[in-house]
């Protein structure tokens, strides 16, 4: 796919059947259809454009349905369409300022969207607006909130990371903040949530009521959070240091591995408490090094068996228990900028406006 515009956000469907992405300079958003796993061959066909935002689109998320997803843009817009038509289902305008980030719940189907220094719930089927406050363990300040995640039970809390370098962790159940947790010495790069069953025990700790937090800062450290209600326990899982910021930060979806990339070149696969003990040959963590530039973007399948890898404009496919490269090509000219990737299938978004879709192997090979 080239659309020789710069891609500014990109979201894979849950089952990785629906790929949606936004262009910068056309505020245009385009639905693709993935041909399912099973399909003998791999193929994709343009489903809808979505027109209508009048800024710079800067997030997009879709419902668990797949029927539906929703746009966030610099015109102060949230904006849901139809996956198969591009319609306009519905639209929220925001009295204040331009939106930075959207999150749909899987559980209720709310939109979570930062605006500024706040975070709003939007439930579109009866238009309700409820705003999480600050609360009273600090003020958010003037600092602008730039990514969200959500953790399971979605009652809990919602995560947010914040260019200060500090996190809010929101009770959903209350609508309070519970704690602005800190530690980070650079601005917060990412954020990334899992559910209490999944690393339950990791670290030392005890199983929290109300799940676990990823971070990475360019600080070179990855801070692990685990929350219970009033309470935050925090513990640093980078142990081995890279030598230059972190830019990027991948988790498998069973919590078995944590993914840093780095401006040094690297990546590195940490192995957590709830991988098996011969996961990574016995050893908490795999380099994979040798990238022809800094690491831009991290995915990985979700059987946890390849890590897909950016640098610059080159794609690259590892390994995981072998820490071996086993697929790297230059796909465009352009940086790619953010990547997803399932077990069948690999997208980039590219800078210019192109996104390689490629059907992954089960040797690792993209085509």
């Amino acid at each position: 796919i080239d659309k020789a515009v710069d891609v500014t956000a990109l979201a894979l469907g849950a089952k990785a059947r629906t790929l949606v992405f936004a262009l910068r300079t056309s505020r245009r958003i385009y639905v693709y259809d993935l041909s399912p796993p099973a399909a003998p061959e791999f193929a994709l066909s343009q489903a809808a454009v979505c027109v209508g935002h009048k800024g710079y689109i800067s997030g997009v998320s879709i419902f668990p349905d797949g029927r539906r997803m929703v746009s966030c843009a610099r015109d102060a817009s949230l904006r849901i369409w139809s996956t198969s038509s591009g319609e306009e289902l519905a639209r929220l305008v925001h009295t204040s300022s331009s939106i930075s980030a959207v999150v749909v719940s899987a559980e209720s189907g709310d939109v979570f969207f930062a605006s500024g220094s706040t975070v709003t719930v939007w439930t579109p089927e009866t238009d309700e607006l409820r705003t999480l406050s600050p609360g009273t363990s600090g003020s958010l300040g003037s600092s602008r909130v730039s990514t969200l995640a959500l953790a399971p039970p979605l009652e809990a809390f919602v995560g947010a990371g914040k260019a200060s370098g500090t996190r809010p962790v929101w009770d959903l159940a209350t609508g309070i903040c519970m704690q602005h947790v800190s530690g980070h010495r650079g601005p917060v790069l990412g954020v990334t949530a899992l559910a209490p069953e999944v690393l339950g025990g990791a670290g030392g700790h005890e199983q929290a009521a109300f799940g676990s937090v990823f971070t990475a800062s360019e600080d070179r450290t990855i801070r692990h959070f685990q929350i219970e209600r009033r309470k935050v326990d925090t513990a640093t899982i980078q142990r081995i240091r890279h030598k230059e910021p972190t830019t990027c930060l991948a988790l498998a979806t069973d919590g078995s591995y944590i993914l840093t990339g780095a401006a040094d070149r690297t990546v590195i696969a940490w192995s957590t408490e709830r991988a098996s003990s011969s996961s990574l040959g016995g050893r908490r963590f795999r380099i994979l090094d040798n990238h022809p530039g800094a690491v831009t973007a991290l995915a990985l399948t979700l059987d946890s068996k390849f890590v897909v890898s950016t640098a610059g404009s080159h794609l690259m496919v590892w390994n995981l228990k072998a820490a071996r490269l086993v697929w790297s090509a230059r796909v465009t000219e352009s940086p790619i900028s953010c990547i997803a990737a399932s077990n069948t299938a690999v997208v980039a978004a590219c800078a210019l406006g192109s996104v390689p879709v490629y059907a992954l192997s089960d040797s690792g090979m993209l085509e």
